[in-house]
C-alpha cells in the first residue's frame, strides 16, 4: 500500500490463505529482490515475483494435502522443506535464474511439526515438534527417490536436545539398614 496516494500498489487473490512468505536471496540470479516464495493453507507452495501492480507467478507446486504450517530455504537458496499439518515434510529444489521448483520427495515425521530451519551449512534441516523434541532431517539424495513409483524417501534423522529424566542413583546401604523390619 501506498499510504501517501492512498493506493494498492500490488494485489493478487489466491483461493487458499497464506501461511507464511520470505523473500529469496540474490544468490538465486533475482538481483532485484523481487522475488519471493509462499506457503498457502491448501498445500501449495508458489514462487512470485513483484511486477508493476501484480505478482507473477513463477512456480506451483502442492506438496502437501493439508495446511503448510511452515517451509525453510537454504542459505543459498536452492533447497526447500516444508512441515505440513499432514505429518510430512517435503524437500524440494529451486533452479536458479528459472525460480522453478522441482518437487524431490516426502517422508513421514514422527509427529506432526510446528517448525523447520536449515542449518548453516545447509547439510540438514532441523524440525521441531509439539513436545520440545527437535530432530535434524537430512535431505534425500535425488537419484535415490523412484519418482516413477513414490515420491517418498527414507528419512533420515537424529534427534537433538532431547532431555530424558533420569532415575535417581540408588542410596548406597549402610551397615545399620535392614529391610526385614
Amino acid at each position: 500500500l501506498d499510504y501517501i496516494r492512498s493506493k494498492e500498489l500490488y494485489n493478487v487473490k489466491f483461493n487458499a490463505a497464506a501461511v507464511r512468505a520470505t523473500f529469496l536471496s540474490t544468490e538465486t540470479g533475482d538481483q532485484d529482490g523481487r522475488t519471493f516464495i509462499v506457503a498457502f493453507k491448501d498445500g501449495c507452495l508458489r514462487v512470485l515475483r513483484k511486477a508493476q501492480n501484480t505478482f507473477d507467478v513463477l512456480s506451483t507446486v502442492r506438496p502437501h494435502t493439508k495446511n503448510i504450517i511452515d517451509f525453510s530455504i537454504d542459505t543459498a537458496s536452492k533447497q526447500i522443506f516444508t512441515v505440513s499439518e499432514d505429518g510430512t515434510a517435503f524437500y524440494l529444489r529451486l533452479r536458479p535464474m528459472e525460480f522453478v521448483l522441482d518437487p524431490i520427495g516426502f517422508c513421514k515425521l514422527p509427529a506432526t511439526a510446528t517448525t523447520c530451519c536449515w542449518t548453516v551449512e545447509g547439510s540438514s534441516c532441523l524440525v521441531g515438534f509439539n513436545n520440545g523434541n527437535v530432530i535434524a532431517l537430512n535431505p534425500p539424495n535425488p537419484d535415490e527417490v523412484d519418482l516413477e513409483v513414490s515420491y517418498e524417501f527414507t528419512p533420515k534423522f537424529a534427534g537433538i536436545g532431547y532431555r530424558q529424566k533420569r532415575k535417581p542413583p540408588e542410596k548406597p546401604k549402610t551397615e545399620g539398614d535392614d529391610d526385614d523390619d
